[in-house]
């Protein structure tokens, strides 16, 4: 027996991952299997804690280029679903893959809840695997078992306060009549008098001259006065 070839590690490695599913999950051969997996299970804090006694061994048979979630790094503080994504990646380097239905639970509050479930299918390309691996991406989120409000406009109330058909008046109020005819002021003469001079100059200075500009007296005037004339008078 050769412990350095390849397919002797490949085995032992085959060995440990389907050891690690029938323990945890009881699926004996993941390559053949219908069994359902919850996303409620891959969430608990129990199972992700036993996984985590693995993830040592699967470090000596997968690399972290292949396998990010053996990080702990990933595993233990940044990702939020640990397990979910753990499996996802080991699944993936066999040519499996995770076959999500997410069955609507309904609407409460505004918010819609989704029920997730898993099988394990075959990937048909390896396009479709580079497709998985985007989605499995630890900055992901989806609504597995989770709410997602739904937009509201901001300016719009909220349903449950609309008013009900039975609350609103039989009849809405009108405002007040308007009189037919709005009062008018005083009315006016028809014809305004106007008298113009019978006669106007034909033509009128375009200016008339300032005081300081008409001719002053400069040398007094000699009257002759008749004193006898005053005597009388």
């Amino acid at each position: 027996m050769d412990f350095n070839s390849d397919q002797w590690l490949n085995d032992r490695r085959l060995e440990l991952v389907n050891l690690m599913f029938t323990q945890e999950l009881g699926i004996r051969d993941f390559k053949n299997t219908a069994a359902i997996i919850n996303y409620d299970d891959l969430q608990s804090p129990q199972l992700i804690k036993s996984f985590d006694k693995y993830r040592k061994a699967l470090r000596a048979f997968f690399g972290a280029d292949e396998v990010r979630s053996l990080l702990d790094y990933y595993y233990i503080e940044k990702d939020k679903k640990p397990l979910l994504n753990l499996l996802k990646q080991i699944l993936k380097c066999y040519g499996y893959k995770f076959s999500r239905v997410s069955e609507y639970q309904g609407n409460f509050g505004g918010n819609k809840l989704y029920k997730s479930r898993y099988t394990i299918v075959k990937s048909n390309s390896k396009q479709e695997n580079d497709d998985e691996t985007t989605e499995v991406d630890i900055t992901e989120e989806s609504f597995d078992n989770t709410t997602e409000e739904l937009p509201r406009p901001a300016e719009l109330p909220r349903p449950e306060e609309l008013p009900r058909p039975e609350e609103l008046p039989a009849e809405l109020p009108r405002p007040a009549e308007l009189p037919a005819e709005l009062p008018r002021p005083a009315e006016l003469p028809a014809e305004l008098p106007v008298e113009l001079p019978e006669e106007l100059p034909a033509e009128l200075p375009e200016e008339l001259p300032r005081p300081e500009e008409l001719p002053r007296l400069e040398e007094p005037i000699d009257i002759d006065i008749d004193i006898d004339i005053l005597e009388k008078m």
